[in-house]
Order: structure tokens, then sequence, then C-alpha cells
């Protein structure tokens, strides 16, 4: 029985991707463990009201960063960079490098045209009572500034995002969920030494640089060259496929994560201070073991998408997707208990050090209706994978589209009757994925 179980542990250890698992969940331990600590330290130092406002004056960013960055540049470029892989290095570098500075050239064009209509875009942003204040204190050009600020990350996610997809290409995990640790210890130092939200979003915005180099680096190491080339020339040699990847994107623009949209949506329809933030601290509590799947997902994603590419596997392939959903299940009910015990412990350590005031109770009960939500990430996480590397845009699309119109609905409706807006997002959330889990059960589950 003694051997049998060294035989195990030597064969998960000799695993590539086991290996490479571990690793990834332990950056991005580090990282969630740092952004645990920053959410309620934001409360903490600049206060319900000026934790609401850093929160606020990054919405600007995050809309950005829902339509275009993250996982839409991600999926949308996969497909292509996995094609290109097996070319000559200087054929694939020279693909990567053009369709970066197009899709890097977007994403600079709308986020200055959000920092110049500024002005014009904050009354559908943020909740009127803020405004007013904030006009009423001479506050509202720092406010402005920090957004102006903090909307140069969505460029700098961008670059990242598309070497990311170069180094996990290549197996090299660790430098890009490295990066979040960098960023989430910048804005702790910020709130170490300042106690004012422009002076956050500063370091914010610096930690998102500092990790871009940091990848870039990174992806240097391995093999990627800063040469010139001539970009016209390679437009017209590989724009089949740029023109592909540049469509992807735009019929992913609407793909938006429903997560990031309540947190979006909480920001308009604020009832007191202190609800931004207490809303965004129980989501990234609720959050906070998530990783455990997603990264077992991110790790094994790319091979399958190599091995359905390159051989006729699907009936394997399927088989493996099968396997996934079993193994994320397991691991998703040990993460539900977990993360209530750690939420528990966190909001009692936090309430009895008089770090969140009276909002600990609010945190505790967005937490508890979240908590069904971690497995249901996980299952959203395995049908969208599965429909990217088999490219079936149209259902991808489809479900995202009944999952935001279930979101909406359930929200107005909730709202409309007097719910209080937190809890109305997190019943929303919970409805918003239905859709997904409809699919995995009827067309991959249960599918001959």
């Amino acid at each position: 029985m003694t051997q049998q179980l060294k035989n195990i542990v030597n064969r998960i250890i000799a695993n590539q991707n086991t290996t490479v698992y571990l690793l990834v969940i332990c950056t991005t331990f580090f990282a969630k463990f740092l952004g645990m600590i920053k959410q309620p330290y934001l409360i903490s130092k600049l206060g319900a009201s000026g934790s609401d406002l850093f929160l606020t004056s990054d919405k600007p960013s995050q809309i950005i960063a829902a339509f275009l960055v993250g996982g839409t540049i991600y999926s949308s470029i996969l497909p292509s960079f996995t094609i290109f892989y097996s070319k000559e290095k200087e054929v694939y570098q020279e693909y990567i490098k053009t369709i970066g500075i197009i899709i890097i050239f977007l994403v600079v064009i709308i986020s200055l045209f959000f920092g110049l209509t500024l002005d014009n875009l904050l009354p559908f942003i943020v909740d009127k009572n803020t405004l007013s204040r904030l006009i009423a204190e001479n506050q509202y050009f720092n406010f402005a500034l920090s957004c102006r600020i903090l909307l140069t990350i969505p460029t700098l996610m961008a670059i990242q995002t598309i070497l990311g997809v170069y180094l996990n290409l290549k197996k090299e995990f660790f430098w890009f969920n490295f990066s979040s640790v960098v960023t989430n210890f910048s804005i702790l130092c910020g709130l170490f030494l300042y106690n004012s939200y422009l002076n956050i979003a500063i370091f914010s915005a610096f930690g998102w640089l500092i990790s871009c180099f940091i990848i870039l680096f990174a992806s240097i190491k391995s093999g990627f060259t800063l040469t010139f080339f001539d970009m016209k020339n390679s437009i017209a040699k590989h724009k089949s496929h740029i023109f592909e990847a540049l469509k992807l994107i735009l019929s992913k623009v609407f793909l938006l994560d429903v997560t990031a949209v309540a947190l979006i949506l909480i920001v308009p329809y604020k009832q007191f201070e202190g609800q931004i933030a207490a809303f965004d601290l129980g989501i990234t509590i609720q959050n906070s073991l998530v990783f455990l799947m997603l990264s077992y997902n991110y790790v094994l994603f790319p091979q399958l998408s190599l091995d359905f590419h390159s051989t006729n596997t699907s009936e394997k392939f399927q088989q493996n997707i099968k396997k996934l959903i079993k193994i994320n299940f397991i691991i998703g009910l040990i993460c539900i208990i977990s993360t209530l015990l750690l939420g528990l412990l966190i909001t009692f350590i936090l309430q009895k050090i008089g770090k969140i005031g009276d909002l600990g109770d609010y945190i505790r009960n967005i937490m508890y209706l979240g908590l069904p939500i971690i497995l249901l990430i996980s299952f959203k996480d395995i049908v969208l994978k599965y429909l990217q590397i088999q490219k079936d845009i149209k259902i991808t699309q489809f479900l995202n589209l009944s999952s935001l119109i279930l979101l909406g609905c359930t929200f107005y409706f909730l709202f409309f009757i007097k719910f209080d807006s937190g809890y109305a997002l997190m019943l929303s959330l919970l409805f918003s994925y239905l859709p997904w889990i409809y699919y995995l059960v009827k067309k991959i589950t249960f599918k001959s």
C-alpha cells in the first residue's frame, strides 16, 4: 500500500502539467493573498467614503478592460498564435508583433477617447450624490485626474495579455501570474505611504507598468526579440490571420464577464457610504480560491488546443473535458467550504481590530450569497474554453448574451421591488450562470 502511494506521488511530481499547475497556484495564491490584504487596508486607510471614491475612479478603465482586454484578447489571438507556433521563429514573432501593435493601438485610441470625454461620461458611471459632493468639496479635479491616470492600465493590460499568450504556449506560466503580485504589492505600498486615492491611483498604474516590464523581460528571456520589421509587408503577408483575430475580437466585444459587470453596476446604484468597497471585498473573498480550479484549466487548455488542432483526437478531447468537469467539481466543493471558513475568519479579525466598522455583516452576507458562484465560475470557464478551441463563437455569443440579459433583468426587478442593490446583484449573478450550466449538462456532459 505504501509503495502504491509512493508510485502515485512520483507520477504526480513527474507530470509536467501538475508541476506547472502547482507553480501557477503558488504565484496566484500570493497575488490573491495580497489582494485580500489590500481591500480591507484600503477601507482602513481611506475610510468608507475614500475607498468608494478610489474604486469608482477605476471604473472607466474597468469598462474598457471588460470589453476589450483580458479574456477577449486572449481567446481571440490564441487560435492564430497556436497555428503559427509550429512555424519558423521569425514568422511566428513577426505575426505576434504585428497583431500586438494593432491591438495595442486600438486600446490606446479607446482609452484616449475615454480620457478626453471623461467629464461627459462620469454622470452615466457615478451616482449623482457622489458627483455633487465632489464638486461641492472641490475634489472633482483630483477624482477626474485619478480616472485618467487609471485609464493607462488597459493599454498595459493589453501588452501583458499579448506577451502572456506567447509565454503560455511556451509553458512559461510563472511570470504572467507573478505580474499580478507586483501590481497588488505596488498598491499596498501606496496605501502604506499615503492616504489619498489620487496617490493610490498613481501607485496602481506604476505597478502595472513595472509588471509590464517583468513580462517583457520574461518574454525576451524565452526567445522573444524586439528587432524592427516591415509592418506593412507583415500585414500583407498575414492579413487573413490578422483579419480573423480582429474579427474574433469584435465578435467578443460584448462577451462581458458578469462579475465585472456587477462590480461596475454597483457604482451608479450605490445606496450608502462604503457599499462599493464592501461589495468589492465580498466578491474578493468569494473569488479568493476560485483560482485553484481556473489555474488547472488555464494550464491544461493550451495543450488541449494544440492537440485538437494538430491531430484528429476529438473523442479523446471530449473524454478529457469530462474528466476536467469531475476534477473541477471536487475542487469546487473544497473551495466553497474553505472560502466560507476563510471569509468568516477575515471579517472576524477585521471587526475585532476595527478595520471595517459596521460593514462586516454586509460583507459576510455578500459572501454567503456568492458561495455557489465559485463552482459556477469554474463550469463556465470550461464551457468557454471548450467553445474557444472549437472556434464556435456563435454559441459563445448566445450564451453570454443570455447570461447578461438574465443578470440585467433579475437585478432591475429586484432593485425595483426595493432590494438592497448589493444583494440584488449577487442574486442576479447566480441566475446569470444558468445558460452556461444548461449547455454544460446538455451538450458536453451527456454528449455521446
